[in-house]
């Protein structure tokens, strides 16, 4: 939700995603839940950690960089 109100009001730090964001307008564009990490009551698990984890799986398995997406190529 933060990215989709920062993308709103006009202040997302991703340049490139916030001029298309307003140029081509919310309806052009698509939030999905790609993995839900389950929490059981007592767990240890460090949530944090856990979901950095997903995000550079995904990162890698998806690759959105350049003409695929708005994170920039890491060299």
């Amino acid at each position: 939700n933060r990215i989709r109100v920062e993308l709103k009001f006009g202040g997302h730090r991703n340049k490139p995603l916030q001029e298309e964001w307003s140029n081509f307008g919310e309806d052009n564009f698509k939030f999905e839940v790609l993995y839900e990490i389950e929490q059981k009551e007592g767990d240890k698990l460090d949530y944090n950690k856990e979901a950095k984890k997903l995000e550079q799986m995904f990162m890698e398995e998806l690759q959105p960089f350049g003409e695929k997406g708005y994170h920039p190529i890491k060299a």
